[in-house]
């Protein structure tokens, strides 16, 4: 029997039969390869992890304080050297407490000495006009510790007025009786000041007076030690009352603000958070399994998550590498089934961080070695 000649296929059958029989295993194929370097490059966890390392100071007092007033506001700027918080060292009511008592002792040598200066006439007077010098001048140290006090809690009961979500804690009865008290006090202070001012110049004429009685060797010298006692303790009290500033130890912004005027604080307790703009290196983390052995000057690309990947690139190099595994972040981990008590370890290094790139602090970037 005589064959039959082949009959040719048309190219689209060709086509087809292409299309359902190899077409769907490369394209299969060249998908998976596509997803596996993807995933490696990309998506999957990388070797490197690093953060834009930031840069704070704590801003606290060095012995137990009251802050009188903050001088900066949440993330204002501020230039090293700036104040940003004013506090005074001792609590006024203690202060006010140990005016109390000089006024106490200084009235007790008064009362002692009274008798046996009655007969000495100029010195009398001297002397009397000393103590109540003194005596004024403590007064007023209780009176502008009192100050300090009626100050802070009328800043309290301003802020307490405003309105927060359509609610105020006190009523503006109670912020006019506090500024009222407030004022009154100022008017006593600025009556007591004008006397201690008119006491202090009669005892500058009076001068003369106090080297007759160094001569006089009747005169009881122990009245004058115990009065330059008691004047130096009034010093220490009127320097005390004296508020202090702390100072930004650095250029920054306030990131953070803990404690308000008013408040007490004690010895290193944070006030205020001052974190810097800008940077210089990157901490960085070699995850586990450690797959390449870093050296110092090793060249390593940094890529920015914020901008595009292929703009944001710079390559830079390891200014130094650890010695031992530490915690790594875990804002620079993926999630994980341990959740956040999994602590993973890692070998840290810091890189120098390109300028080019003008990552901010805090910043999350992708690391690999340099090809």
């Amino acid at each position: 029997m005589e064959k039959l000649p082949v009959i040719p296929s048309p190219p689209g059958t060709a086509f087809r039969e292409f299309r359902y029989s190899v077409l769907p295993y490369l394209v299969f194929a060249v998908m998976l390869i596509a997803t596996v370097v993807m995933w490696r490059q990309y998506v999957g966890p990388s070797a490197w992890v690093g953060e834009v390392q930031m840069t704070r100071s704590l801003v606290s007092a060095s012995q137990p304080s009251r802050i009188t007033r903050v001088l900066v506001g949440p993330l204002e700027e501020v230039r090293q050297g700036q104040p940003v918080v004013e506090i005074m060292a001792v609590d006024p009511k203690f202060l006010e407490a140990q005016s109390g008592l000089t006024r106490a002792r200084m009235e007790y040598l008064r009362l002692t000495v009274e008798p046996k200066l009655r007969k000495e006439g100029n010195q009398i007077n001297y002397t009397q006009l000393r103590l109540d010098w003194l005596r004024q001048r403590v007064e007023l140290a209780g009176m502008r510790a009192q100050q300090a006090f009626f100050e802070a809690e009328s800043d309290r009961m301003i802020r307490l007025s405003r309105m927060t979500n359509g609610v105020a804690f006190v009523t503006v009865k109670e912020v006019q009786a506090a500024e009222m008290d407030l004022a009154e006090l100022k008017s006593r202070i600025h009556e007591q000041q004008a006397g201690v001012d008119l006491a202090e110049q009669l005892i500058a004429k009076l001068g003369s007076v106090e080297d007759r009685m160094e001569d006089d060797d009747e005169f009881p010298r122990s009245v004058k030690a115990a009065l330059d006692v008691e004047q130096r303790a009034l010093e220490l009290i009127e320097a005390q009352l004296k508020p202090s500033q702390l100072l930004s130890p650095m250029d920054g912004f306030v990131s953070a603000i803990y404690r308000q005027s008013g408040e007490s604080v004690l010895a290193g307790e944070t006030i205020l958070i001052i974190s810097g703009t800008q940077s210089e290196r990157i901490l960085a983390y070699l995850r586990q399994p450690l797959q390449v052995e870093p050296t110092v000057g090793m060249l390593i690309e940094v890529r920015s998550r914020s901008r595009s990947r292929g703009m944001a690139m710079a390559t830079t190099e390891v200014v130094s590498v650890g010695r031992q595994m530490e915690p790594i972040l875990p804002e620079l981990l993926p999630m994980r089934p341990g959740g956040a008590d999994s602590i993973e370890y890692g070998l840290p290094l810091v890189i120098r961080l390109p300028p080019e790139l003008g990552l901010i602090p805090g910043e999350i970037v992708d690391l690999r070695a340099a090809r």
